[in-house]
């Protein structure tokens, strides 16, 4: 086996003691041909004894385990991106650390399936769902056994988009630094647009094919806390919605027609989730932005989706009902 490290294994923790160990466990236990490396990167945990834990593993395993702390919080996104910015392997995955690989030939069967097709750039997996009750669930229910992907799947709406756990990228991009555009939205609106499976699965389509198996090569925990898990539906559409601005963008609007649409389908499930009055007319800050962003974007389309039916007038009293909301307690 040669010394050089064809893999990164990318595990972002915060106070995520209680499940680090299984973690980093599940990696220790891959048998593989080649060599890799897992970089452990710490958001400044500080309600637990993550940073203890951290150390005594990297102590523990010295050649396979780099770690990476920070002196203040700076959230998934940036977290994630120190890591990537030194990572320079030819493949590269991620792992969170309160999930967990149960097939400990994963990476193996990922490296030797993008060593032998070139023009892919990513090999993915199903995953287990657990819930916080230890009830679990598939997380694609699909009776596909084997298929594959590009972008005209995802512009078709015909694709399988899985999650982190179960992710294998080729490094085509962060081989070569931090895109500008993922870069910049680190302090804005659009950093929640490049954090999770979603942006990394479509960052890599851009330059290649997808592989999928359908077997269920590890453990995603679901828990009530998590970043997405916590959020609304009103707060979640209108994410998703800021999402597909930004990777149109990505995309160099090259399919500016399809990502304009799925802004809209989101945007619109957003407002419904209000007007049916199932949700508080609430959100943060940022999630305000993002209402104004798109909103004001929508109203400049000269040429709108046949489906473009707004009642401006509604998501005007609405926009004007939350910017009040906000004014009051002194967010905005």
């Amino acid at each position: 086996m040669s010394n050089k490290k064809e893999l990164t294994i990318i595990m972002s923790c915060y106070n995520q003691a209680l499940y680090i160990e299984k973690a980093v466990d599940s990696v220790l236990m891959q048998e593989t041909n080649f060599n890799w490396e897992l970089i452990i990167t710490d958001d400044h945990s500080t309600k637990d004894n993550s940073i203890e834990i951290i150390n005594k593993l990297q102590a523990e395993n010295s050649q396979k385990i780099k770690i990476l702390l920070s002196e203040h919080n700076g959230g998934y996104l940036e977290n994630v991106l120190r890591a990537k910015n030194i990572t320079k392997t030819k493949y590269f995955c991620l792992l969170d650390a309160d999930d967990y690989w149960i097939d400990k030939h994963y990476l193996q069967k990922a490296f030797d399936f993008l060593e032998s097709h070139k023009d892919f750039t990513i090999y993915s997996t199903n995953v287990k769902c657990l819930y916080e009750d230890n009830n679990e669930e598939t997380y694609i229910k699909t009776h596909i056994k084997s298929t594959n992907f590009d972008i005209n799947n995802f512009l078709n709406n015909n694709i399988i988009i899985p999650q982190t756990t179960g992710s294998f990228f080729r490094n085509i991009i962060f081989a070569n630094g931090i895109p500008k555009q993922m870069l910049n939205s680190k302090n804005s609106i659009s950093k929640y647009s490049f954090e999770g499976d979603f942006a990394r699965y479509l960052m890599h389509l851009k330059y290649g094919k997808a592989h999928f198996e359908n077997y269920n090569s590890g453990v995603y925990r679901i828990l009530s806390n998590g970043i997405w898990n916590k959020r609304t539906k009103f707060e979640q559409n209108l994410l998703m919605a800021q999402f597909m601005y930004d990777f149109n963008k990505y995309f160099d609007y090259n399919y500016d027609k399809f990502f304009t649409q799925k802004m809209l389908e989101y945007y619109n499930q957003g407002l419904e989730s209000i007007t049916n009055k199932n949700e508080e007319l609430n959100c943060s800050k940022e999630i305000y932005k993002i209402f104004e962003n798109i909103y004001n974007y929508l109203r400049k389309i000269k040429n709108k989706p046949k489906k473009l039916n707004f009642k401006y007038s509604i998501i005007l009293k609405l926009y004007n009902a939350l910017k009040q909301k906000l004014i009051k307690k002194n967010i905005i």
